[in-house]
């Protein structure tokens, strides 16, 4: 029974009238929203589009076969490597009885009938493994990196920096008077020059601007072995370089870079070999000239 024949029934106050109408609204609304979702469910596109192989496809057929396709493969992959290309009517006489079917086999039966031809492999051992793959990737073995490093890197790895000239220290006023007293007298001047320091001030580290990091080392390193074809297959990188000492100020090393003027011990790891030990000398540039 709708709302409006149950007012025309009897009479209502305004409250019940206003909530019959409502309800008559809601179930016209929820008939309109059913059939647009069945409209909805009616437009859906087809999921795969015909078309002609150009070359011979494993698991889809051969040259010339027409064959179903999703059309993101197609337009993605085969069309743009000329592998397929698209149907036209010009191509057929009768497009509606084009038979699209693909050949999920074809292509697998020469891959089982080869497999089966082949003798089975005995497993490698870990050196024949080896082996294998250092002549797969063209890498020299760690042995021989080895003994090329030893044999091509110099004794001494050179880096050149521009120092940090600090400040001299201000005397205390002990070493003041003192130093008054030596200019007043000739004799204790001539005591003082002769007689050893015993505090010095100049300083046991001389600071560089910027630093000579394991990864700077690695760069110089892998330029020395291009010169050699066998040596330029010699994969060396940062983290195969340590640096041998404590971290410290007073020591010049921070972590993997060098942070002051020296001679410096690293070790240059092979892994599946022995070590290489070298020198790195961090020595003073030439400061350039300020701007003016």
């Amino acid at each position: 029974m709708s709302a409006l024949s149950f007012l025309s029934a009897r009479p209502m106050c305004l409250l019940c009238m206003g909530q019959a109408i409502r309800d008559d609204l809601a179930q016209t609304s929820r008939l309109s929203y059913t059939q647009l979702r069945g409209k909805k469910k009616a437009a859906r596109k087809p999921t795969t589009i015909n078309v002609k192989l150009l070359k011979d496809i494993k698991g889809y057929g051969r040259k010339g076969s027409i064959v179903p396709v999703a059309p993101g493969l197609f337009r993605n992959t085969w069309f743009p490597r000329g592998r397929a290309e698209y149907i036209s009517t010009l191509q057929v006489a009768k497009p509606k009885e084009i038979i699209a079917e693909r050949d999920f086999t074809f292509g697998l039966e020469q891959d089982d009938t080869r497999q089966a031809a082949e003798p089975a492999k005995e497993p490698m051992g870990l050196v024949e493994r080896a082996r294998s793959v250092a002549a797969r990737t063209n890498i020299v073995s760690p042995e021989r990196a080895s003994q090329i490093l030893d044999s091509k890197l110099p004794s001494q790895i050179i880096f050149y920096r521009v120092p940090i000239n600090e400040p001299e220290p201000e005397l205390s006023p002990s070493e003041i008077a003192a130093q008054q007293r030596r200019d007043a007298s000739p004799a204790a001047a001539i005591l003082a020059a002769a007689s050893p320091s015993v505090n010095p001030r100049t300083p046991d580290v001389q600071k560089i601007f910027g630093s000579v990091t394991t990864a700077d080392m690695a760069e110089v390193i892998k330029a020395m072995l291009e010169t050699d074809d066998e040596g330029a297959r010699v994969v060396i990188g940062a983290e195969d370089i340590s640096i041998l000492g404590e971290d410290g100020a007073d020591s010049g090393i921070e972590g993997d870079r060098l942070k002051a003027l020296g001679k410096f011990q690293v070790e240059v790891r092979v892994r599946g070999a022995e070590s290489v030990l070298r020198t790195v000398s961090v020595r003073a540039q030439q400061a350039p000239p300020a701007a003016t």
